[in-house]
C-alpha cells in the first residue's frame, strides 16, 4: 500500500536487480528480476494513491544509444527491468496508485487471472527521451482481466495479448475438425496435420527439412519472422512489416485526400496495411494539412513531423530518423512535407517495406510514373492502402500479405499454396 506522496523508487543501475528465472518475450529464461515481483501470490494487491517510479531515464538513453550503433539491438540485449511483473497469481487487484518512468514493460503478468486494474495512472514519456517498450499492461497467458477507468500513454503498447501453449488443446481441436472435414470432401488424410511439440527447437528443426517442407511461412512478429528468414534452409514466404505510404500530390483533391490518409491510417491501425506515414506536396499542404492535421488529432492519433509540418501544429511532435522507418501499428504516424513526386518516390524507396503504397491525385501522368517506379507489392491511386487483404482482393480466405517478389507477391491465398506439372502425352515423337 502506497498512501499519498509516497514513492517507491526504483535503482537506475542494472547490477542492483537480481537475475533471476523469468518469463521474457515468450520464453523462460534468466532475466533481471523488476523492481516489485510476486510469483504464486493469490490476493496480491497493489493500491493507495502513491507512485512507483521506474526512474527509466539512464536505462533509455543508453538504449536509443545501443539503436544509433546498431539498429539491430534488441529489447533483451538492451538489460533493463520492468516495473511490476506478477505470475502465477490469483485474484490480482492494482488500483489508484501511479506507475510511472518504467525502464522497460510497466506491468507484466504472465500464467495469472481473475485481474483488476482500476483507476491506476500509467505513464513514460512519447517525447524527448521516450521511454522504449514501455508497455503499459502486458498479459502473457492471462484468463478473466478488467482494465477499467486507467489513464495509460506510455511509448508502446497499452495492453499486449500473448498466447502459449495453453492453446495447444485449441489448435489440436481445429486441426482435427478441418482434418475430418477435408477428408470428406476427398483430401486425404494425413493432408493437414499439427505440430503439437510446444519446445522452439521444433521450429528450428522444422525449417531445416530440405526434401520434406517444400515452403515455410512464418507468420508473427518481425523478430519471429527474420529468425525464420536468416535460419531456415528450405524455401520462405517473408510475410514483412508493413511501412505503408501515402502520397497527397499537389493535384489532389484535398477532400478525398482527407477520407483516404484518414481511414489509411485510424480506421484499424493495428494491421500491416495500415499508413505509418503520410507525405504532402507542399504545394498543397496549406490547403490540406490544417484540418487533415486537426481530424487526427480529435482521433487521438500522436503526429510526428518535419520541421515543415511543425509549424502547421504546435501539437506536432519532432520526428527522428527512426521514425520514418517504424511500423507503428498503433495511433501514431509521421507527417512529411515533400518537395514533389521525386522527393516522394526517393523517400518511400528508402523507408518502405515493399508493402502498399498510394498516391492521391487529379494528374494522371504522375499516378502511372508512381505506380510504375513504387516498388511494392500494392501500389493504389486514389484508394486507401487498407484494402490490402485476401478477403478485399476476391481471394477468400488469407494466408498472409508478400513483400518479396518470387513466387508469391502480396495477399496469398490457396492458389500460392500450390504448384504445378506439365503433363505430356505422345505417340512415338522423338527430338531431332
Amino acid at each position: 500500500y502506497l498512501r499519498s506522496g509516497a514513492t517507491l523508487k526504483g535503482s537506475d543501475r542494472i547490477r542492483n536487480f537480481k537475475l533471476v528465472k523469468t518469463r521474457m518475450e515468450g520464453q523462460t529464461l534468466n532475466y533481471f528480476a523488476a523492481l516489485v515481483n510476486a510469483d504464486g501470490v493469490d490476493g496480491f494487491t497493489i493500491a493507495g494513491h502513491g507512485t512507483i517510479n521506474g526512474n527509466g531515464r539512464n536505462y533509455w538513453e543508453e538504449f536509443w544509444i545501443r539503436r544509433q550503433y546498431n539498429r539491430q539491438c534488441t529489447n533483451l540485449e538492451a538489460m533493463r527491468p520492468r516495473l511490476v511483473y506478477i505470475s502465477n497469481a490469483k485474484n490480482v487487484t492494482v488500483q489508484d496508485v501511479h506507475l510511472i518512468n518504467s525502464p522497460f514493460w510497466t506491468n507484466h503478468l504472465y500464467k495469472s487471472e481473475n485481474i483488476r486494474y482500476l483507476d491506476c495512472h500509467i505513464y513514460a514519456p512519447t517525447s524527448g527521451i521516450k521511454a522504449p517498450s514501455s508497455d503499459a499492461i502486458d498479459l502473457d497467458v492471462c484468463k478473466n482481466v478488467l482494465i477499467r477507468g486507467c489513464y495509460m500513454s506510455v511509448n508502446d503498447d497499452a495492453v499486449v495479448l500473448k498466447g502459449g501453449s495453453e492453446a495447444l488443446d485449441s489448435n489440436r481441436t481445429i486441426a482435427r475438425i478441418l482434418s475430418e472435414a477435408a477428408q470428406k470432401e476427398g483430401v486425404p488424410a494425413g493432408a493437414i496435420q499439427l505440430i503439437d511439440i510446444t519446445d522452439r527447437q521444433a521450429v528450428t528443426e522444422l525449417i531445416r527439412l530440405n526434401g520434406l517442407v517444400d515452403v515455410v511461412i512464418p507468420r508473427g512478429s518481425a523478430r519471429l519472422i527474420q529468425a525464420v528468414v536468416k535460419n531456415a534452409t528450405v524455401p520462405v514466404i517473408e510475410t514483412g512489416a508493413g511501412v505503408c505510404h501515402t502520397f497527397v500530390d499537389a493535384t489532389a483533391d484535398c477532400d478525398m485526400a482527407r477520407r483516404i490518409a484518414f481511414n489509411a491510417k485510424v480506421q484499424r491501425p493495428s494491421v500491416c496495411n495500415a499508413m505509418e506515414t503520410l507525405l504532402v506536396h507542399e504545394k498543397v499542404a496549406q490547403e490540406f494539412l490544417p484540418a487533415m492535421l486537426q481530424e487526427y488529432f480529435d482521433a487521438g492519433v500522436q503526429i510526428f513531423g518535419c520541421e515543415k509540418t511543425k509549424a502547421f501544429d504546435k501539437r506536432v511532435q519532432p520526428a527522428s530518423e527512426e521514425d520514418w522507418a517504424t511500423e507503428y501499428g498503433d495511433l501514431r504516424l509521421s507527417v512529411k512535407i515533400v518537395s514533389g513526386l521525386d522527393d516522394a518516390l526517393a523517400h518511400i524507396a528508402h523507408y518502405g517495406t515493399r508493402h502498399s503504397e498510394c498516391i492521391v491525385t487529379r494528374d494522371m501522368e504522375n499516378a502511372k510514373r508512381f505506380q510504375a517506379e513504387v516498388d511494392a507489392a500494392v501500389v493504389y491511386v486514389n484508394a486507401s492502402t487498407r484494402f490490402t487483404d485476401g478477403f478485399e482482393f476476391g481471394f477468400g480466405a488469407e494466408i498472409g500479405i508478400s513483400t518479396q517478389k518470387l513466387h508469391a507477391r502480396g495477399p496469398m491465398a490457396l492458389p500460392e499454396l500450390t504448384s504445378y506439372k506439365y503433363l505430356v502425352n505422345g505417340d512415338g515423337q522423338v527430338r531431332g
